[in-house]
């Protein structure tokens, strides 16, 4: 089917800067991040460029993420040569980081479906009479959408912008305040023009710290979302309180708790008002293991699939185990669902709602200076309310990474 559900972009993992498999990306502005106050400030004052190559192997046992009991998945092997150069500039106490990657997935038995993806992400921190803060960011990023989003062996190349700037004036003890502004873009071949966004997004805070009880920010955030292929425009505000603390040595907590108030103007879409949210735990019972415990629940404006906006809700385990003093291991799980709002005459899929299990086993071995070998184990499993599109995928993927 064409119309087709847009997987979740924080469950694909990117591995020494190149893709496993074909990525799924959001242009929605995420949530508003728990921040530290402190101002790290550049140890080396030199400029730094840095340049890695890779080759990744992955066995796919369904490449366009149909259901077996429908159809029979077809496999390939995907070879994907990488390249990821870096550039570090410090002036003074400024700093600017240049990062670019580029890789080309290739489909051993449908070479048809091979293509290049590519990233270029500018980020840096101006700071302003020694205690304010400039961090502006610009990116752009071309890909292939995940079959997963599409359900057919269809292909839609993707071009995903953003453009923001922060600005802010951290303290060690007292208020600070935090303003910003955003602007994303998400552009799909023309079938699938739907999921097209220019969104624009504010925010305003007041933050507060004091060591014996962490950073707490009280925010206003606003996102404007403009979908004219499907005459859709979202307003999506957002009020809430964000916390960031180190319980004890072992442990730290972020935490964001908002309410969300969304709706769609252009169309007949039922408005989502309630609770939002983003949080991580992170506790370390030994030196070398770390376990994370995720949650958040947000907005997405452009699913491929054609409704007005999309509920989702993710919660994610990992433990990060030190195995040697060169060898990690990564054990992680996630769940994840998602609800469609959207006018019942444009939505034809039928579906409602789609749910996403996630789980997947990495090694990472260091040889050298230079080198990192890489393996991982994944398994993907989709239901949805009508039981059409749903779909089963295991991959296997082996790789190195070399450091110039």
């Amino acid at each position: 089917m064409l119309s087709r559900h847009r997987a979740f972009g924080t469950l694909v993992p990117l591995v020494a800067g190149i893709m496993t498999v074909p990525a799924m990306a959001q242009t929605v502005s995420p949530a508003f991040q728990p921040r530290e106050t402190r101002v790290e400030r550049p140890r080396n004052r030199e400029p730094a460029f840095t340049l890695s190559a890779g080759l990744l192997g992955t066995y796919d046992d369904n490449i366009f993420r149909i259901d077996s009991q429908r159809q029979q998945p077809v496999d390939d092997f995907i070879l994907t040569p990488s390249v990821t150069a870096q550039y570090k500039r410090q002036i003074g106490s400024n700093d600017v980081t240049v990062r670019g990657d580029a890789s080309y997935g290739y489909y051993i038995k449908n070479p048809g479906r091979s293509r290049v993806q590519a990233v270029l992400d500018t980020q840096g921190t101006f700071r302003i009479a020694g205690t304010c803060v400039l961090k502006p960011l610009a990116r752009i990023q071309r890909q292939r959408a995940d079959y997963g989003d599409i359900n057919g062996s269809i292909d839609n190349f993707q071009t995903f912008t953003a453009l923001g700037l922060e600005a802010t004036c951290p303290r060690t003890v007292g208020f600070f305040p935090i303003v910003g502004v955003r602007r994303d873009t998400s552009d799909n071949d023309p079938r699938f023009a739907f999921a097209n966004q220019k969104a624009v997004s504010y925010t305003a805070g007041i933050g507060y710290a004091r060591p014996s009880i962490g950073t707490m920010t009280a925010y206003y955030n606003r996102i404007d979302s403009d979908r004219s292929a499907i005459g859709v425009t979202n307003h999506i505000d957002r009020a809430g309180v964000t916390f960031v603390r180190s319980v004890v040595s072992s442990a730290s907590l972020k935490a964001d708790i908002q309410y969300l108030n969304a709706r769609s103007v252009g169309a007949v879409v039922r408005p989502y008002r309630g609770l939002g949210w983003a949080g991580e735990l992170i506790y370390r019972p030994l030196p070398r293991l770390a376990l994370t415990g995720t949650t958040d629940r947000r907005i997405i404006n452009d699913t491929l699939v054609p409704a007005g906006f999309a509920v989702q809700t993710d919660y994610g385990l990992r433990a990060d185990w030190q195995f040697a003093e060169r060898t990690q291991i990564r054990v992680q799980g996630n769940y994840a669902t998602r609800s469609f709002r959207g006018d019942p005459l444009v939505i034809v899929s039928g579906i409602n709602s789609d749910t996403l299990v996630d789980g997947l086993v990495r090694m990472t071995r260091r040889v050298g200076a230079r080198i990192d070998l890489f393996a991982e184990g994944r398994h993907i499993s989709r239901q949805t309310d009508t039981d059409a599109n749903q779909y089963k995928v295991t991959l296997a993927t082996g790789g190195i990474t070399y450091r110039f």
